[in-house]
């Protein structure tokens, strides 16, 4: 009778070891997450094709954003996984959980309800309207009214113009087609950020000019799903972004690419 209740005693003092063994296991690989150790876990980063910014080619992911996501990625021992998909769609990815990270947005109180924003920043980018070349220039913003403005569906670009119910906007999934559209006439013209207006009209060639009329460029931020378990790498994440600013290699990342254009 001792002997089977020694044996229950050993039993149960085994099982109690195994789950605090287990549980040890766990937190372990939850240090490890925040400890940037985590080749072994998969960041899923999100994307639309937008040259220079993000050039998607035969599954290849490269452009000046994926570029420095994957220093970072390299820096902290991250394993990448790149997913394609429209610009809305990976905003409700981030939103979902289903994806991680995304470089490249600007900051909106919407975003921020689902997405948390990296303390550093990337160069704003000034907004830009290409019209045809026989077209009056638009000099003002009062300009705009009565004309039709082909804007990219889910991207923000000014408060004003982002509010303005007034104005006449027609909304395509890539600015590619924004710009075939004016083209062929039938939109006035394409509200686009400047550097990725200069890669397509130098790439196919198109016949328009930019307006005078430009507006001031918001701050370009990495973001995180507040859903994602990376969440505790943004500080890190953000830390490196820094490091590349300060070391020039942003700038040459840039620069590269300007060759491009």
């Amino acid at each position: 009778m001792k002997k089977g209740k020694l044996i229950v005693i050993l039993l149960f003092i085994c099982i109690v070891y195994i789950m605090n063994c287990r549980q040890k296991q766990s937190e372990q690989k939850e240090i490890t997450v925040s400890n940037e150790k985590s080749s072994e876990y998969l960041i899923k980063v999100v994307g639309s094709n937008d040259p220079p910014y993000r050039i998607i080619k035969d599954n290849n992911f490269s452009g000046i954003y994926f570029d420095i996501i994957k220093i970072i990625g390299k820096n902290l021992d991250l394993e990448i996984k790149f997913i394609e998909c429209p610009f809305k769609r990976a905003l409700q990815l981030l939103e979902s959980g289903a994806a991680d990270i995304m470089i490249g947005p600007t900051y909106s109180k919407e975003r921020q309800e689902y997405m948390i924003y990296s303390t550093e920043t990337l160069p704003c980018e000034c907004k830009v309207f290409y019209i045809k070349q026989e077209t009056n220039d638009i000099e003002k913003y009062e300009d705009l009214k009565g004309k039709t403005i082909a804007v990219h569906y889910g991207k923000v670009y000014f408060d004003r113009f982002d509010k303005d119910i007034t104005l006449r906007k027609e909304y395509v999934t890539n600015y590619k087609s924004a710009f075939e559209k004016v083209v062929n006439k039938r939109n006035d013209m394409v509200i686009i950020p400047e550097r990725e207006g200069n890669y397509l009209v130098n790439k196919y060639n198109y016949n328009l000019k930019k307006a005078a009329y430009r507006i001031r460029g918001k701050p370009v931020y990495i973001t995180v799903s507040k859903k994602s378990i990376f969440v505790k790498l943004l500080p890190k994440i953000s830390t490196e972004l820094r490091k590349l600013k300060e070391n020039g290699i942003i700038d040459k990342i840039f620069s590269d690419y300007n060759k491009m254009e």
